[in-house]
């Protein structure tokens, strides 16, 4: 089991070998959609693994407007959906 104070320090040194620029550079290299995208249930769906669409989950949601369909409704970070990578 990894230490709480090791798990730190790695935090802070992958924080020093990476800027958050490299990470965005990462996700436009790796055909990932906007990081920070909001996205509704109905449209992030198609972007989790069938073992994902079968486990139980909670999420924390917020009315806003889904990067997808545009429509407003209950949506949630893009990281929920895997990015938005289809797997």
């Amino acid at each position: 089991m990894i230490s709480i104070p090791k798990l730190k320090q790695d935090f802070k040194d992958f924080k020093k070998k990476y800027s958050r620029e490299d990470f965005i550079e990462f996700v436009k290299q790796n055909d990932m959609k906007e990081i920070n995208a909001l996205v509704c249930f109905d449209c992030g769906r198609e972007f989790l693994t069938e073992k994902q669409k079968e486990r139980a989950g909670v999420v924390t949601a917020q009315k806003g407007e889904c990067y997808i369909c545009k429509d407003k409704k209950m949506v949630t970070s893009s990281r929920h959906f895997n990015y938005l990578v289809k797997t």
